[in-house]
């Protein structure tokens, strides 16, 4: 789907958008590369500092509280004074149920909306992918590290892939 099209049409003020606008990691690694890209991590900075992608920010939305202070925030300013780069933010899965759901959709609030993404299957994708880290390259759930098999049965029925 074209974002300019999203854009145009409004949807970006739409939840349901978020569903649209995804990045896969090795296209984010890409994006990182050619230093195109600000990667934002949404969970809580104690995780943050176990394991995070390669040159990230963290920029926690877990609380309430984060979440209302999340603009006077540090990273928020740097996004803003970098109006070219996409912003990919992230969690350990990327569910529809993750924090970086939230972050995401205040990001496209204050930002250009079409800068921002959310990274497929999060920070453990990445990792699975081979792309690097800062910190624990271990598989990490509620910010303990986990190899694939306690991931899995973490998880239950949602699936790895």
């Amino acid at each position: 789907m074209c974002v300019q099209f999203l854009e145009a049409q409004g949807a970006f003020g739409d939840a349901e958008v978020d569903d649209h606008l995804w990045i896969d990691p090795s296209e984010a690694e890409r994006l990182r590369k050619a230093g195109l890209a600000f990667f934002v991590d949404s969970r809580d900075t104690p995780d943050f500092n176990v394991s995070h992608a390669k040159d990230g920010l963290s920029l926690p939305g877990h609380t309430m509280e984060q979440l209302q202070n999340l603009l006077q925030h540090p990273t928020v300013i740097q996004l803003l004074t970098s109006p070219a780069s996409i912003v990919i933010v992230y969690s350990d899965n990327g569910s529809k149920l993750s924090r970086c759901v939230h972050v995401s959709r205040i990001l496209r609030s204050v930002i250009q909306p079409e800068r921002v993404r959310r990274l497929k299957g999060g920070l453990n994708a990445w990792k699975r992918g081979g792309c690097p880290v800062d910190g624990d390259a271990r598989l990490m759930f509620g910010g303990r590290p986990m190899d694939h098999a306690q991931l899995g049965n973490m998880m239950g029925s949602m699936s790895l892939q």
